[in-house]
C-alpha cells in the first residue's frame, strides 16, 4: 500500500515537474519572440524616422535653393558672392 501511493505521488511529481519544464520553456521562447518583434518595431521606427529627416533634409534644401534664386532675380539676375570683404563696402 505504501509502495502505490509513494510510486503514485512520484508519477504526479513527474508529471508537475514535466509540465513546470515545458511551461518554462513555453514562457521563454514566447518572451524570445516577444523581445525578437519589439527589436523589429524599434528597427522599423528608426528606419521611418531616418526617411523623415532625410525628406526634411531635401525640403529644406529645396527651400535653400528657392531662396537664393529669389535673390538672385531681385538682384537683377546677378549672383554676387557674400564674404565678408564685399560686406564691408
Amino acid at each position: 500500500m505504501a509502495s502505490q501511493k509513494r510510486s503514485l505521488k512520484a508519477k504526479v511529481e513527474f508529471k508537475q515537474a514535466l509540465h513546470d519544464v515545458f511551461h518554462s520553456q513555453l514562457e521563454a521562447e514566447a518572451f524570445v519572440r516577444s523581445k525578437g518583434r519589439k527589436r523589429e518595431r524599434t528597427q522599423a521606427d528608426l528606419e521611418r524616422k531616418e526617411r523623415f529627416f532625410e525628406r526634411r533634409k531635401v525640403d529644406i534644401s529645396k527651400k535653400e535653393a528657392r531662396r537664393v534664386l529669389d535673390e538672385v532675380s531681385a538682384a537683377g539676375g546677378r549672383i554676387y558672392k557674400r564674404t565678408p570683404d564685399s560686406l564691408r563696402g
